[in-house]
């Protein structure tokens, strides 16, 4: 045995560097978890339309937004509500079908098209087809709906930018020129000092 040598410091060193190295690989390891969910979430935000454009035609719009967007279509194009129900309902089948085309996991048979194609039958969330009642149909049909009843809102018009006036402007040179003397000066002193040097300047 080596002499002054002691087995148990040589221990508790050892215990020590395991110990860093434990915490190195755990450190390690959350660093990797966590780019990856960064990853993860900027290949996301990548593939998520972005506009409001983009999210009408990917059907991700609901209620009141959903109502003021096609709205505001049908008044841009001057179409009438008719017209622009018409054109929405063709849209969407044809994005239906797109999914279902796209999609190599869908397959239909004869019975299944003949459901679809029927105009009064419906499927409920557990899977049963029905038929149409009196009050769906009434309710289909949009005429007792918020935007049948109430008229067109006009599309609000952006703000008039405010002028800026001769007073402002002075103002800020007034300070700009302050703070460039004194920048350790708090602003509000400076800018008793600019209200002061505006008024004489604008005499």
């Amino acid at each position: 045995m080596v002499e002054g040598f002691d087995p148990a410091a040589f221990d508790i060193v050892r215990e020590e560097f395991q110990r860093d190295d434990t915490d190195i690989d755990r450190f390690r390891e959350e660093e990797r978890r966590l780019s990856e969910q960064r990853d993860i979430d900027r290949d996301r935000l990548r593939e998520e339309p972005r506009t409001v454009q983009e999210r009408y035609d990917a059907g991700l719009l609901r209620g009141a937004e959903l109502q003021r967007y096609e709205r505001f279509l049908r008044q841009s194009m001057g179409e009438s509500a008719e017209d622009f129900e018409l054109r929405r309902q063709r849209n969407i089948a044809k994005r239906l079908l797109m999914d279902m085309t796209n999609d190599d996991s869908i397959t239909l048979t004869p019975e299944m098209v003949e459901v679809i194609n029927d105009p009064e039958l419906r499927m409920t969330t557990n899977g049963e087809v029905t038929r149409l009642t009196g009050r769906d149909v009434i309710r289909r049909s949009g005429q007792f709906s918020r935007s049948a009843i109430l008229p067109d809102l006009p599309i609000t018009k952006r703000k008039k930018k405010r002028k800026v006036s001769k007073y402002q402007k002075e103002f800020g040179k007034q300070l700009k020129m302050l703070k460039a003397k004194h920048p350790r000066t708090p602003v509000t002193r400076l800018m008793k000092r600019a209200h002061s040097a505006t008024r004489k300047a604008m005499k």
